[in-house]
């Protein structure tokens, strides 16, 4: 069992209450364990792909994406592929509170001049 299913268990069973388990009926019960077998399912079948993923690409580095994939990977030093949208989402969220940084900057000193802009 995975860190995820563990935290989602225990936010179950925090949000339901210790003592409602008690009074739930068994195919509620069941159907609960149903869910997480599918959800589990689901996870371990994106993390195949993934790898499906990343071996594609480790294979065929001459094609242009897998190697501007792995260009991004190298000069981010992003491990594994799941997380180079996660890291190119926090390089987006910087260089935008830089703008507005600049954008305020030069708003407070009154700055002008279409050159300076951003």
């Amino acid at each position: 069992m995975q860190k995820a299913d563990l935290i989602m268990l225990q936010r179950l069973w925090e949000s339901e209450g210790k003592q409602q388990w008690a009074t739930r009926d068994p195919e509620s019960v069941f159907q609960m364990l149903r869910d997480l077998v599918d959800f589990q399912v689901e996870v371990m079948h994106h993390d195949q792909s993934l790898l499906y993923a990343e071996n594609y690409i480790l294979d065929r580095p001459e094609i242009l994406v897998n190697r501007i994939i792995g260009h991004i990977q190298y000069l981010f030093e992003i491990k594994s592929l799941d997380g180079v949208l996660p890291r190119l989402n926090q390089v987006y969220l910087f260089v935008e509170e830089m703008r507005n940084f600049l954008k305020a900057s030069r708003a407070l000193v009154d700055v002008k001049g279409h050159s300076m802009e951003v």
